[in-house]
């Protein structure tokens, strides 16, 4: 199965900005969501996105390298090692340290350049690790700085809640817009879980301070994101950009937590991070 692609991934109930005050039965915001303490986001593919995209910059160092290789080959190649190595992790029962985030990436890059020998490999691979480890690689999503700006203003908490590893502390200190956010970070390989377990959604109420049914976690993977989160007790959205680019970076998950039962279910869907507001009362 294609990466991001389920079969009743297209029967899901998107609402808009009026249906999302009365989600999960809240007639308004007076309801759950009116006692949401604290917000924290998914970073890759919600708060920040490769720029340019991840199979770019994979392409154009393997070619400095002596790699020919395509976008569109390095494209689908990176679907297929995302998938690989997921399902490494759940074999693992979600379990992650660094040691683990190093293997897994150094696995990608190797899938996704298989023509490199090992030296090749190797200097591909530490390149694209350092690379991706910089503020300069990332863009911050449209209306993050608003939206983080006004939920900040109305006295919520803001974190960041991620299955990215250590590096991603490194690219939060590069964007003075997400200042805030710097000592609310919760990195699955420090955790020792990572997403969809419920162990990585317990680190991030806890570190909210608030119980999880305060805490609102938003995100762009409705599995490992949406599903997961309200299955750990937390609140949920689901981000879709309206301009989302599915290859910017292919993380999106090929397991589904709960059936298909819950494609007839009502997802609490945003298109524009600005959305949010309305959800929060902000």
């Amino acid at each position: 199965m294609q990466r991001g692609v389920r079969p009743w991934a297209s029967s899901y109930k998107p609402l808009g900005p009026e249906a999302l005050r009365q989600s999960q039965g809240l007639p308004t915001h007076s309801g759950i969501m009116a006692r949401i303490q604290a917000v924290y986001f998914d970073a890759v593919g919600t708060l920040l996105f490769p720029h340019p995209p991840a199979e770019e910059v994979y392409a154009a160092v393997g070619r400095a390298h002596g790699i020919e290789v395509s976008v569109a080959e390095v494209r689908q190649r990176l679907r297929r090692a995302f998938a690989e190595q997921e399902e490494v992790d759940r074999q693992r029962g979600w379990k992650v340290d660094a040691a683990r985030e190093v293997s897994r990436w150094r696995a990608i890059v190797q899938a996704c350049l298989p023509s490199a020998d090992a030296e090749q490999a190797e200097a591909i691979f530490q390149e694209l690790f350092e690379h991706f480890a910089h503020p300069q690689a990332w863009r911050l999503a449209d209306e993050a700085a608003m939206v983080l700006d006004a939920l900040q203003g109305r006295g919520l908490s803001c974190g960041i809640a991620s299955n990215y590893d250590a590096r991603l502390r490194s690219v939060v200190a590069g964007f003075p817009d997400l200042a805030g956010l710097q000592e609310r970070l919760v990195i699955s390989a420090e955790v020792g879980y990572r997403k969809p377990s419920a162990v990585f959604f317990s680190a991030v109420a806890c570190q909210a301070g608030y119980p999880s049914s305060q805490v609102l976690y938003v995100g762009d993977d409705l599995v490992m994101d949406y599903q997961a989160a309200q299955a750990a007790g937390l609140q949920a959205v689901w981000y879709q950009p309206q301009k989302k680019n599915e290859a910017a970076f292919p993380l999106r998950s090929q397991f589904q937590l709960v059936g298909d039962e819950c494609a007839a279910a009502e997802v609490v869907t945003i298109s524009r991070l600005s959305q949010l507001l309305a959800i929060v009362g902000a």
